[in-house]
């Protein structure tokens, strides 16, 4: 099972082979002996410790430690619908969460891949040597429960209480290759960038819980968008 790479110790080609799988999307194992750095240029949720804007293999410096802190998820998204015919509602819960996650009270046992490609599964992993994280702590969910008009994002670690733990939360959604076309446009992997201070924090079940709400109404302060722009794709994330 895939992990998060941690800061505390030498980040090697085999760790992060390991954890990233076969560029661009993480879909297999890549075998060591033939590893290359700039294999994963496009998938790291920041570059020379800044936002990843690489595009091409020289269009930006790319530093061992940009590894640090960082795993590979596939997310899925799954619409739920409660109610009567006439008054249903249809909520949709997109991103990760373990069968120990509060996602699991909507889509039974839990939904996404802790790893990409055949690697992971619905149990957290572990963020011991992650960011400021206690050891023994596990990222349970990082998911957005919305509709139309907005919804609520939610991370969640097993630790003991505190609003600590990160101070900012970098995601990076993966796309074949890189990029993908539309018309004229070109687009390629975006990174999105999060602040602890723009959640809410709570305490329960044992878990360290941040939530923030993103659409029509959202507080000012609030991030652009919540984390369905995770969609049904392949992502990394990073804890800082």
């Amino acid at each position: 099972m895939s992990g998060f790479i941690d800061t505390a110790s030498n980040i090697d080609a085999a760790e992060i082979a390991a954890e990233y799988r076969t560029p661009d999307q993480g879909v297999s194992a890549k075998s060591n002996s033939n590893i290359k750095w700039n294999d994963y240029r496009k998938m790291t949720p920041r570059a020379n410790q800044s936002l990843n804007a690489i595009t091409t293999a020289s269009s930006q410096t790319l530093q061992t430690r940009d590894f640090g802190g960082t795993a590979g998820m596939v997310s899925q998204s799954t619409p739920v619908t409660t109610g009567s015919t006439k008054g249903a509602s249809t909520t949709t819960y997109t991103g990760i969460s373990s069968n120990s996650g509060s996602g699991a009270a909507f889509v039974s046992g839990g939904f996404g891949n802790f790893g990409l490609g055949s690697s992971g599964g619905t149990t957290g992993i572990s963020l011991t040597g992650v960011a400021s994280f206690p050891s023994g702590s596990e990222l349970e969910a990082l998911y957005m429960a919305g509709g139309a008009l907005g919804g609520t994002s939610y991370i969640e670690v097993s630790a003991s209480n505190s609003n600590s733990g990160w101070t900012t939360m970098y995601l990076r959604t993966l796309y074949p290759g890189g990029q993908f076309t539309s018309g004229n446009s070109t687009f390629y992997n975006p990174t999105f960038t999060y602040s602890r201070s723009q959640f809410t924090y709570s305490y329960g079940s044992g878990k360290r819980i941040w939530s923030v709400y993103t659409g029509i109404g959202a507080a000012a302060g609030a991030p652009a968008t919540g984390f369905s722009i995770l969609a049904s794709r392949p992502f990394t994330v990073e804890f800082a």
